[in-house]
């Protein structure tokens, strides 16, 4: 399926196999060299991983957590978790804050960067950084 952003969605291991409790929902823009997302998730409370576990299983899989940059890449990863339930358990982003470092103003925007090194610049909401 594709739509008109370009980005094609292919969703693999849509039931829970039967030694693994796990569901992996992967999306891929066409064409070489483009952005694909990988939702993986437990559903085993124990099995949760934290912040720091989550960005390093991210990178032994080739990845790193999500950046956001525009209201088209937000509109896709909404609609990849609305077909799960609360159940589910919440998902890390990339987006951290910074230590105390560079701006200290009452712009929110600047105290927040992506794991891949670029600045927090995409609002999903009026009040809040993405």
């Amino acid at each position: 399926e594709r739509d008109e952003t370009g980005i094609q969605a292919l969703v693999v291991n849509r039931h829970q196999p039967a030694k693994m409790d796990l569901l992996t929902i992967r999306v891929c823009k066409a064409g070489k060299g483009k952005p694909c997302y990988k939702l993986a998730y437990f559903s085993e409370l124990r099995r949760r991983l934290n912040f720091m576990e989550a960005e390093l299983a991210c990178r032994r899989d080739g990845g790193q957590l999500l950046s956001v940059e525009s209201a088209s890449e937000q509109k896709i990863i909404e609609q990849l978790i609305t077909e799960l339930r609360p159940t589910d358990g919440d998902f890390w982003i990339g987006l951290r804050r910074g230590n105390g470092e560079g701006d200290n103003s009452s712009d929110c925007s600047s105290q927040y960067y992506w794991l891949d090194g670029s600045k927090s610049t995409f609002r999903w909401e009026r009040s809040e950084n993405s």
